[in-house]
């Protein structure tokens, strides 16, 4: 089983990142012939979607913007299950992530069939106050018009939490949990 992990976050070890390696370290469990990629995009340079259409006409092979979303495309292809994990600002996934996600229309028609996870983290004290509905709406539509499979997802208050370390062990570990229930 090949597996893309790409973190949205601009914290690289932030609580997004803390859920994001408890759920890859449940999926290793059960595993053994995983390989893994991890993508960190706060250090990758993405450009907007230009909607030039040239990737739909295939007058280039994935985009007309050359910058490290070409590689991504690459490693989203060879991948059988993809976990993008985000944090939720202002009512939705960061601009990091959703420059990515945009810039999945190149590659729309060639994600059928491959499995999506989608792990998030907020600031609210309750998921309705968060804006993660927004983020689920739009990977639910992007996966019914691309026919990937929205298989997981799983999404953590970080209320109340202090300081750079994540402490919340019960929702570590239910990301873990969720994680050994993936085939």
């Amino acid at each position: 089983m090949k597996v893309l992990s790409v973190l949205g976050s601009p914290r690289k070890n932030g609580y997004t990142s803390a859920i994001l390696e408890s759920y890859v370290s449940g999926l290793k469990e059960n595993n053994d012939g995983l390989k893994l990629k991890d993508i960190y995009l706060e250090e990758m340079t993405i450009k907007g979607c230009k909607g030039c259409n040239a990737c739909q006409h295939k007058k280039v092979d994935f985009c007309i913007s050359e910058d490290d979303m070409i590689g991504i495309y690459k490693d989203i292809l060879d991948s059988d299950i993809i976990i993008l994990a985000s944090p939720v600002y202002f009512f939705h996934i960061t601009a990091q992530m959703k420059t990515m996600v945009d810039r999945l229309y190149s590659i729309a028609r060639q994600l059928k069939g491959k499995k999506l996870v989608f792990l998030s983290t907020f600031g609210a004290e309750h998921v309705e106050q968060s804006g993660v509905k927004n983020a689920v709406n739009m990977f639910e539509k992007t996966a019914s018009l691309t026919g990937l499979e929205l298989v997981q997802q799983l999404h953590i208050s970080t209320a109340g939490e202090k300081g750079q370390k994540f402490s919340n062990e019960s929702a570590l570990k239910e990301a873990y949990e969720l994680a050994k229930t993936l085939s």
